[in-house]
């Protein structure tokens, strides 16, 4: 399987199992993912280990962004196993993951594209960056300010803004929707439509 296949892919598949059907193929081209297989996240924000939270967060993506956005969806949490704790309340039996997103990204930055690269994969700058952003800030919290909101969007640009909110509801979709993460939900679809 070759990058531009394994992006296809993850742009076309409609439920997680048409994914993980070629889970040995994905693994063969980044072989990282393969720590998230059958991954028990422990935490009641999670109903799904780890690689079925991965391609359920993928395929809630509309099929028609750029191929970052689906690449970033893949890997957004590959540094939660890395970054697994206890919680700092006593009693606390849950796993925590503070500071996933960092340690994810330092992954794709440090081996995940270094590996393409020598494998003969093409990643043109742009493409990195915007993965890189999306990996970084996939978790971000959501302010309640709109100006706030409004000043990370000028920022960043509209599009890679519109994208980052598109990975940001699908990966809250593929939680257990307790009441922060509807929060999540609602306010990213308040910024997609938006965009429209």
């Amino acid at each position: 399987m070759t990058l531009q296949q394994l992006i296809q892919l993850l742009k076309t598949s409609d439920i997680w199992q048409q994914i993980d059907a070629h889970r040995d193929e994905i693994a063969q081209l980044i072989p990282e993912v393969s720590v998230m297989f059958d991954y028990d996240q422990n935490n009641r924000y999670h109903q799904y280990d780890l690689w079925i939270h991965t391609l359920m967060t993928v395929c809630d993506l509309p099929d028609n962004l750029d191929d970052a956005v689906y690449l970033a969806a893949l890997l957004h949490d590959i540094g939660k196993v890395e970054s697994r704790c206890k919680g700092k309340k006593a009693g606390d039996t849950q796993s925590h993951y503070y500071g996933h997103p960092a340690v994810s990204v330092r992954i794709v930055r440090q081996q995940i594209i270094p590996g393409l690269i020598r494998n003969g994969e093409i990643l043109d700058e742009q493409m990195v960056n915007d993965l890189l952003w999306l990996v970084e800030h996939h978790d971000d919290t959501l302010t309640k300010q709109d100006t706030q909101i409004l000043k990370i969007r000028e920022q960043i640009g509209a599009e890679l803004f519109y994208e980052w909110m598109e990975l940001q509801k699908a990966d809250a979709k593929a939680h257990v929707i307790l009441p922060k993460v509807l929060y999540r939900i609602v306010t990213c679809e308040k910024w997609v439509a938006y965009h429209d």
